[in-house]
């Protein structure tokens, strides 16, 4: 008796302590983001958050146009040369599309016209040919450089490089 005893408590052992195993080896194997959670939807890929449209942050917890919205302090240098002030203010608003998001620029290029661009999560900017002109551009470390041609306006054909710093 003492050894059929016995047994059942070994066996007993081994199950309990095959269980735990088994479920503390799945745990080390599980993929995780580190300290981080991704938010908003975003997921864990090779212990870095992927966001969905619209996310960006290293836990998908900001918003994208919260990046790009607000006023800016713009220049800009055109051959052959634009008329008008040597600096001006322009303020971009938002709204998201699908893929891409959309932004509006006031004033651009002291043009007195409002430019309709997209802008892509990596900071890429695009303006279609639209109200005078068409370019294109990047936002990085809070300044909008966009390139482009006007086609009407004060110079058709000028070739300028806008710079736009977010106050």
């Amino acid at each position: 008796m003492k050894r059929s005893h016995f047994r059942h408590v070994f066996l007993a052992a081994f199950v309990v302590l095959s269980v735990f195993s088994a479920v503390l080896l799945t745990e080390g194997c599980k993929k995780k983001c580190g300290s981080v959670t991704c938010q908003n939807g975003g997921t864990c890929t090779n212990d870095t958050c992927v966001c969905q449209s619209g996310y960006k942050g290293t836990s998908c917890e900001t918003l994208w146009s919260t990046a790009y919205l607000g006023s800016y302090t713009c220049s800009q240098n055109c051959a052959p040369p634009i008329t008008g002030t040597a600096t001006w203010q322009s303020v971009v608003a938002t709204a998201s599309t699908n893929a891409s998001y959309t932004i509006t620029i006031s004033d651009f290029g002291n043009l007195n016209v409002k430019v309709t661009a997209t802008i892509d999560g990596n900071g890429n900017i695009t303006i279609p040919e639209g109200n005078g002109v068409a370019g294109s551009g990047v936002f990085a470390n809070n300044v909008m450089t966009i390139h482009y041609t006007t086609s009407t306006n004060n110079v058709p054909g000028s070739q300028c490089t806008l710079t736009m710093n977010k106050n």
